[in-house]
């Protein structure tokens, strides 16, 4: 892989709005392109401890992080076939629906 796809993306500590502050950085492709969605980082309803965002890596995923900057999971399928820019958890947290550019939706469900 090459420098430029590696982005690095900031864990944000905003408890004290007049003070904030980066608690870690994580190293995250986030080289979308032109014709992608922006990623757009998603917190688990029922964890302040884990987030989601999607993947360029291949094969094509969504990785969950912890607070820490450490990947906690994997998600992927073999229908799975293009990039999850959008992701939202269900209010449960035991579904979570990720969409790509092309509008196509795709659902994990009992995850956690």
């Amino acid at each position: 892989k090459q420098w430029y796809q590696r982005r690095v993306r900031g864990i944000l500590d905003v408890s004290n709005k007049t003070n904030v502050r980066e608690i870690k950085k994580i190293s995250h492709c986030n080289q979308t392109g032109r014709w992608l969605t922006k990623f757009q980082a998603n917190w688990h309803p029922a964890s302040e401890e884990l987030f989601v965002v999607g993947s360029m890596a291949q094969p094509r995923r969504v990785e969950v992080y912890n607070i820490d900057g450490s990947m906690e999971l994997t998600m992927s399928n073999e229908n799975l076939g293009s990039v999850l820019s959008i992701l939202e958890f269900h209010q449960s947290g035991n579904a979570l629906v990720g969409a790509n550019s092309s509008g196509y939706c795709y659902v994990f469900s009992n995850m956690m």
